[in-house]
């Protein structure tokens, strides 16, 4: 991968096996990507991205504009987000760390000396177990419907994609970040990542697909992305 600046823009760009450019603007942080083929000149390159170069900017506005949340300080009062609800935080100080949800609250117990890192680590890892969870009930429902199963799947902390899927060993990776995005959205993009072990690219072939099994995919999609981003430094 290689990296060009045009007005002060990172770009990425990956050069692979296929006919055509491609030029994205990645959620949730607006990471600007461009896919070439092979043969394609660097010049060529920045020429193309030049000519779209007002779209680029308007779309990275967009993410800077999006509401987001606030920098995490594990104090009272504060709003945390849970399979698309929002809840404000309690904490209290306790013997060991635990994380529960009554009723619009979620209460952190902490013990007394724990360091940030260690308070983000213990919520990180409680987001990871509860999304596990509802990922693991979902991939049956949908491995069911598509008949596609994949070899296996892991759940990371991912910048600029929901999932992703390696084809040729039929794994599959889930943003940490969904444990915050409603139910129906994190159904979309299990949905998305099974029909990659089939259809490798967003072609026609592929969004028949999605239209067939999930014939509202694209509302989910537009509400995943349009969803209050995490905080950014």
């Amino acid at each position: 991968m290689n990296l060009i600046i045009l007005n002060n823009i990172e770009i990425q760009v990956t050069k692979k096996k296929i006919k055509n450019l491609h030029l994205s603007v990645m959620p949730p942080n607006g990471i600007v990507k461009i896919s070439a083929p092979l043969e394609v000149s660097d010049d060529a390159i920045i020429a193309f991205a030049s000519s779209r170069l007002s779209w680029i900017k308007a779309q990275i506005a967009t993410f800077e504009k999006h509401e987001r949340e606030s920098k995490r300080e594990y104090v009272s009062g504060e709003s945390f987000y849970f399979f698309g609800k929002r809840y404000l935080l309690n904490t209290i100080q306790a013997n060991k760390n635990k994380l529960e949800i009554s009723n619009d609250r979620i209460i952190l117990s902490l013990k007394k000396d724990v360091t940030n890192e260690q308070k983000i680590n213990f919520v990180a890892n409680w987001y990871r177990t509860e999304l596990r969870k509802e990922l693991r009930k979902l991939l049956e429902i949908w491995q069911t419907k598509t008949n596609l199963t994949p070899a296996s799947w892991q759940i990371k902390d991912m910048k600029t994609k929901w999932g992703s899927c390696t084809k040729n060993k039929a794994k599959l990776w889930f943003n940490l970040q969904l444990a915050k995005k409603p139910i129906e959205c994190i159904e979309y993009v299990v949905l998305h990542e099974l029909i990659h072990l089939k259809v490798e690219k967003h072609n026609n072939e592929f969004k028949n697909l999605m239209q067939q099994y999930m014939p509202d995919w694209q509302e989910r999609k537009a509400r995943l992305n349009n969803f209050i981003l995490d905080y950014m430094n």
